[in-house]
């Protein structure tokens, strides 16, 4: 089974061999498109990576649930 992580680099990895494939209208679109898609995406494993800490070692974290773009975060 994939990790959140490997899930992210699936995505990204995705993402980017798409662009790859489509012609170079719109490039810098899709480009700028994937960078944010790519923040957005670290961002969230970011934050998912201190609640798992917290977890792990035991303290009490209070979840709140942000909508980040298309992204759930807890």
């Amino acid at each position: 089974m994939l990790s959140y992580y490997n899930h992210c680099q699936v995505l990204i990895n995705s993402l980017s061999l798409s662009l790859n494939v489509s012609c170079c209208d719109g490039w810098e679109k899709a480009e700028n498109e994937v960078v944010e898609m790519k923040e957005k995406l670290e961002a969230a494993d970011d934050k998912n990576r201190v609640l798992e800490d917290r977890v792990v070692h035991g303290t009490s974290p209070s979840i709140d649930i942000d909508l980040m773009g298309d992204f759930l975060v807890l």
